[in-house]
């Protein structure tokens, strides 16, 4: 079994979860997370137009070491801006021989949440986050707020969120987890390995929507260094009849594939939409360096 010690640092504020200090006033873990949450909420009156990723902080680690991954909400392409409202997702890592373990929070900052994942040996790594229940935003007269539109005096319309998060690591020679279907209400499941591409490269991938192919689903992708408007992306598809869409990859260096499917909601749910979107954050290589298999 592996221990990870869990050690918060908030606000200049150190919180270790492993410890007990007696006396000494300390601030729980409970009451951490309640305090990022509300910040968050204050910070995000836009958050329905975020995107999402795990950046780590290398892309060729060594086996024997923690890898260090932010997970981030931002308006802006790979630039970290606010922090997630992490009482909503889970974070988790993928072995290289397919079993998943969850990953704790380890440092807590304004622009980001850090997790650690044990690199214990060769093969492809999947970290992640999902989300653990929706949230829940609403147009009103006077503009979105978080909650239903019930809660609202002026509430219009409410939109449920779920998300699925994951970016795809090589350590040495990679193995097939990256194939792995881990059971989210929605999700994209590649069918080649995201973190062997070199330019040239195309990703095939699936949307899947509560276990079931999502046809029509919307497909985007953008790298790095690509300046947006109104947050546009460079390629954009749909998935076909079998929930099946296909990325050329034409430069290295980062890119973010994200698809969404929005949905009306039942007449008796008290929802008017459901807005699920996964992400997956992959590193290109330069087109004439040998990719890994």
């Amino acid at each position: 079994m592996i221990n990870i010690k869990l050690i918060l640092h908030i606000d200049n504020i150190d919180i270790d979860a492993t410890k007990s200090k007696g006396t000494e006033r300390l601030i729980t873990l409970n009451k951490a997370v309640a305090i990022l949450a509300t910040q968050w909420m204050l910070m995000s009156s836009g958050a329905w137009a975020h995107d999402y990723w795990i950046m780590p902080s290398d892309f060729d680690p060594s086996p024997g070491t923690l890898l260090e991954a932010g997970f981030t909400a931002s308006h802006q392409f790979f630039v970290d801006e606010e922090i997630p409202n992490i009482t909503d997702f889970r974070g988790f890592l993928v072995l290289p021989d397919g079993r998943e373990i969850s990953l704790p929070y380890q440092r807590i900052a304004p622009t980001n949440a850090s997790l650690l994942a044990p690199i214990l040996g060769e093969g492809t790594y999947t970290l992640g986050a999902v989300s653990t229940r929706p949230e829940y935003w609403s147009t009103t007269r006077s503009g979105h707020a978080p909650g239903r539109k019930r809660e609202s005096a002026d509430g219009i319309s409410t939109t449920a969120y779920v998300k699925s998060v994951k970016t795809y690591v090589n350590v040495g020679q990679p193995s097939e987890a990256w194939r792995a279907h881990l059971g989210h209400a929605i999700e994209i499941v590649p069918l080649n390995n995201p973190a062997s591409l070199k330019t040239g490269d195309s990703l095939t991938l699936k949307i899947l929507l509560h276990d079931q192919v999502a046809a029509g689903a919307e497909v985007y992708a953008v790298y790095e260094g690509f300046e947006s408007k109104d947050h546009e992306a460079p390629v954009s598809t749909t998935t076909d009849a079998q929930g099946q869409a296909r990325i050329s990859i034409d430069r290295p260096g980062l890119w973010l594939v994200y698809a969404r499917v929005e949905r009306e909601a039942a007449p008796d749910s008290g929802l008017d939409w459901h807005n699920d979107r996964a992400y997956l954050l992959m590193k290109v290589a330069p087109n004439g360096q040998e990719a890994r298999p």
